[in-house]
Parts: structure tokens; C-alpha cells; sequence
């Protein structure tokens, strides 16, 4: 009885009752929207951040640095480092071969790169092992303020600051501090 009174009064119309259910349900939708919106916007900035400002990622290209890393392997590295070691591995753009680097800091702003008798490379009068000139710079080098001599791991086959000389710090991306293996041995 209580449902025929209903239809009577609104003449086949949905109920009050369920048109606020069915509103309900549609803000609901509306608002997991938002929130999903919400947070593929949060998670697009923290990429940007990330990578963008924070960290850059890089592929390594050709046999330069075996063994440490192989051609192909993925790396990250800190765009925010702005003090550079002996032995950091850094990434770094070239801008007469419009490509970027990796490579291993040899020495640092103030050392002096020199040639022994032998041709084999010293730093500071100490003999880098299996390390010999190469035709491109005159030594002695001493290294200027923001400057740094690199070298290829692979010392055979690496094009390094013994070909192009001293990289500038304003061409470094930044300090390597990881690497992705994409190939297994």
C-alpha cells in the first residue's frame, strides 16, 4: 500500500530517495576522479624533481669503461654533486662531439698531469698503472681551477682527456651512483 501511494504521488518518477543514491554515487565517481588526477599530478612533479632536477639517467655507449661498466648499461647519476674526487665516476657532456661521457677523474684542479720517459701518464709524479700518453695535449698540464683529467677504464680504448683534454666542471652532469645492468655476462 505504502508503494502504491509512492507511485501515485510522483506519477512514475524516480524516488527522492533514489535520486539522492544515485547522486550520491555520482559525486563518489566525481571525486575518485579528482583523487586519481590528484595523484598523477603528485606523481609527475616527483618524476620532474627526480629526474629532472635531482637525478639524470644515462646509457653507456661503446668499450670505454670495462669492466666497470658495459656498453649498454643503464646509470644514474646526482646532478646536485658539486665537489668531484679522484676516482668519481662522472657524467659529462662534449660539445664538439655533441654526445655525453662517462668517465672515471684521474685528477683535480690543481694536479699536474706529466709524461714520463716511457710514455707512461703521472699525476703529481706518481705513475698511473697501465696508463700511456696518447697524441692530442702537450704535457706537463697542470689543472686550473674547475678542470679535471679524466680517463676511460679501459685504458686502451677510451677517448679521454688524454685525447680531448681537461674536462670543465660546467660540462659535468654529475657524479654516477648507480649502475643497471642491462646485459649479463
Amino acid at each position: 500500500m505504502q508503494m502504491a501511494m509512492r507511485s501515485k504521488v510522483y506519477n512514475g518518477a524516480e524516488l527522492p530517495e533514489d535520486v539522492l543514491k544515485k547522486r550520491f554515487h555520482q559525486l563518489r565517481r566525481k571525486k575518485e576522479w579528482y583523487r586519481l588526477i590528484r595523484s598523477l599530478v603528485a606523481t609527475a612533479l616527483t618524476v620532474f624533481f627526480l629526474f629532472g632536477v635531482f637525478c639524470g639517467v644515462g646509457i653507456i655507449r661503446g668499450q670505454s669503461m670495462i669492466p666497470s661498466f658495459q656498453d649498454g648499461d643503464l646509470v644514474l647519476f646526482w646532478r646536485l654533486s658539486k665537489d668531484y674526487a679522484r676516482n668519481d665516476v662522472i657524467f659529462f657532456e662534449r660539445e664538439t662531439w655533441q654526445c655525453e661521457l662517462i668517465k672515471r677523474i684521474v685528477a683535480v684542479p690543481g694536479d699536474t698531469v706529466d709524461a714520463d720517459s716511457e710514455g707512461r701518464l703521472m699525476v703529481n709524479a706518481e705513475v698511473l698503472k697501465d696508463t700511456h700518453t696518447k697524441p692530442g695535449i702537450g704535457y706537463p698540464l697542470t689543472l686550473l681551477e674547475n678542470e679535471y683529467f679524466v680517463l676511460g677504464d679501459n685504458r686502451e680504448a677510451a677517448m679521454d682527456s688524454r685525447n680531448f683534454g681537461p674536462v670543465d666542471k660546467r660540462d659535468i652532469d654529475g657524479k654516477v651512483i648507480l649502475v643497471l645492468r642491462t646485459q649479463v655476462n
